[in-house]
């Protein structure tokens, strides 16, 4: 236990001089000098554990940026340690398909008020690659687009990483695009230098991560954004995420069942990460890669095999990509500038999209059920009415299902708790009353019934059947109306029918009285 505190003590000291560090380097006196309030908020682009972005204007210049919210909450070292990275990456990247980081503004007026919220103002770009793959206005991505984005993605990661930076969260969300189809890499929130000795396997989105990642490998390097490339590309083509896993155990079930299963020829120091025998696949699958992809083409099903290779020192890095013959063999990529214009469209754009079909379907599915419960009330009250009219139907065949006392069992028109459920669908002269199906002495209850053995009182004849499995069950009434099956009831508990009979009936047996 004192070993772990020691350790504990000693990431803690090496977090905080790193910190000073990595501070000291963005000389903060050239950022925060100005106050957010220059900026008019317009609408939320994304949010995210990093904070909240959200397109604004320059009241000034009318210029239109996106600002970023630095999440403060729990940072009881003060200003978090990951923005203090991305700052300072961003200041030492500069490259046309790497996003602009323009300055830092802060929400304090005064320097007695501390540092208040930090905001940092990017330049604004109307589409991420997320969205425009979700959206409808979108109809398909051609292979000359498709190649043209993948070029600068591949041009902006090969700067990144020639400078030692590894981005760590590739995705679609994080591929910025603008109406000239420039793309910029964006969200440098988990980045880090390459040569750091303390990396973590908890970073890149799951449906990205590579397999050495999931099996909590810490000593990686750029492949890790590779084998993320590798997955927008096939999204790009499938237009749908290619391993949209829920879990980790669940992403690596995908992965081996599209990549094979790890194995000493295809990867021979899986079986050393540290949760290998955790998540090792259960029965040996084959690589299925090229059958996967190839439709598309030779080209593409040749990158996408080595992107997707298991083993990351078999993967191509992000310049030897770029010479790859699927860059240059017709088509060839589109020029940016050529590339359709779209409205403006973000990964939470989409989302809200889906959320509100999703609302849309729950609502219609419930106007649905409603109107199914009230058509098959009204045909229960239909067949009711119906088998009343003739008194020669009082004894029926399986009158209806449920438990407990009192509640009719048999073949059944109605079956389980019930069909009509709570106290009553109908209250008053007639009432249908069960807590599942039928509840009480009777199905319909009415004014002039008299409850003794088969005797009609005013115009109801009450009509007594007992027995669960007692024979065929009996119905008993006055005039002897006798048949098959009654009610049927599991327990004890008696079931009544009233019918109203025809007035010749009452008239008959008048003459009796």
């Amino acid at each position: 236990m004192s070993k772990i505190n020691e350790r504990k003590r000693n990431m803690k000291n090496e977090w905080l001089e790193e910190k000073d560090q990595v501070s000291n380097q963005i000389q903060p006196e050239k950022w925060g000098s100005r106050n957010v309030s220059i900026f008019r908020k317009i609408k939320v682009l994304g949010l995210g554990s990093y904070g909240e972005v959200s397109l604004s204007e320059n009241i000034q210049t009318k210029e239109k940026v996106a600002l970023k919210r630095v999440r403060m909450s729990g940072e009881s070292e003060g200003f978090p340690l990951t923005a203090i990275r991305e700052i300072k990456l961003l200041q030492m990247l500069d490259h046309q398909n790497v996003v602009k980081l323009k300055e830092v503004v802060t929400s304090c007026t005064t320097k007695k008020e501390g540092i208040g919220s930090i905001y940092m103002v990017f330049e604004y770009i109307g589409h991420d690659l997320a969205g425009l793959i979700d959206s409808p206005n979108v109809h398909k991505f051609t292979l000359p687009q498709i190649k043209c984005y993948m070029k600068q993605l591949l041009e902006g990661l090969h700067y990144c990483h020639s400078r030692n930076v590894l981005h760590r969260d590739i995705k679609g969300a994080n591929l910025l695009i603008d109406n000239q189809g420039q793309l910029k890499i964006a969200d440098f929130g988990l980045a880090r230098i390459a040569r750091d000795k303390r990396l973590t396997d908890r970073v890149v989105t799951l449906w990205y991560r590579s397999p050495e990642l999931l099996l909590g490998s810490t000593n990686y390097d750029y492949s890790v954004d590779m084998w993320s490339v590798g997955c927008v590309l096939a999204e790009l083509l499938f237009r749908k995420p290619l391993l949209p896993g829920k879990k980790e155990f669940e992403q690596l079930d995908l992965i081996w069942s599209l990549c094979g299963t790890p194995d000493q020829n295809n990867w021979d120091g899986a079986h050393k990460l540290k949760y290998y025998q955790k998540y090792k696949p259960k029965r040996s699958l084959p690589r299925v890669v090229r059958e996967s992809f190839k439709s598309f083409g030779k080209q593409v099903v040749d990158l996408l095999d080595n992107l997707l290779s298991l083993d990351p020192s078999k993967r191509m890095t992000a310049h030897e990509t770029l010479d790859h013959e699927f860059f240059w063999t017709d088509p060839m990529p589109a020029i940016p500038q050529s590339l359709p214009n779209y409205p403006d469209t973000h990964e939470l754009d989409s989302k809200n999209r889906k959320e509100a079909m999703r609302r849309e379907n729950n609502k219609n599915n419930i106007k649905k059920q409603r109107s199914n419960n009230y058509n098959n009330v009204n045909r229960s009250n239909f067949h009711s009415h119906n088998t009343n009219k003739n008194p020669n139907m009082n004894a029926r065949r399986g009158g209806s299902r449920g438990r407990g006392r009192g509640r009719g069992r048999g073949r059944g028109m109605i079956r389980g708790r019930g069909m009509v459920r709570g106290r009553g669908m109908i209250r008053g002269r007639g009432m249908i009353r069960g807590r599942g199906m039928d509840r009480g002495r009777g199905i319909y209850r009415g004014r002039g019934m008299d409850r003794g053995r088969g005797r009609g009182s005013g115009d109801i004849i009450n009509i007594r059947s007992r027995g669960m499995a007692r024979g065929s069950g009996r119905a008993r009434e006055m005039n002897s109306i006798r048949g098959r099956g009654g009610s049927r009831g599991r327990a004890r508990g008696r079931s009544f029918v009233q019918t109203q009979l025809p007035n010749q009936y009452y008239h008959d047996q008048n003459q009796f009285h």
